[in-house]
């Protein structure tokens, strides 16, 4: 995964960023690969509300969640994601795909 910048550097040194996916990611491959990074932050899924770590969220630090989604997400292909932080700080909101 790759990330783009689509905001400028806040005062915080922070910034929004959209994840570029290099495959098809499922919720739980995809924490599993942001867990690899060693950084803290939150993970999310997307939700209309605009919920600010998404809803429902899970804090995570270094190599652990520290609190667990619901199970019905785990295997949810992501269409999306977002993020937001700098350094070793990173937040996730997981949009993911609707069957139609």
């Amino acid at each position: 995964m790759k990330f783009k910048r689509i905001s400028e550097e806040r005062g915080d040194c922070t910034s929004a960023y959209n994840v570029i996916l290099d495959k098809e990611y499922k919720v739980h491959d995809f924490i599993q690969e942001v867990l690899k990074q060693n950084g803290w932050g939150y993970i999310g899924i997307y939700d209309e509300n605009k919920s600010i770590f998404g809803s429902p969220n899970c804090s995570y630090r270094n190599d652990k969640l520290l609190c667990n989604l619901p199970e019905k997400y785990m295997d949810e292909i992501i269409e999306d994601v977002t993020a937001s932080g700098g350094g070793r700080r990173m937040d996730y909101i997981i949009k993911v795909r609707k069957e139609i």
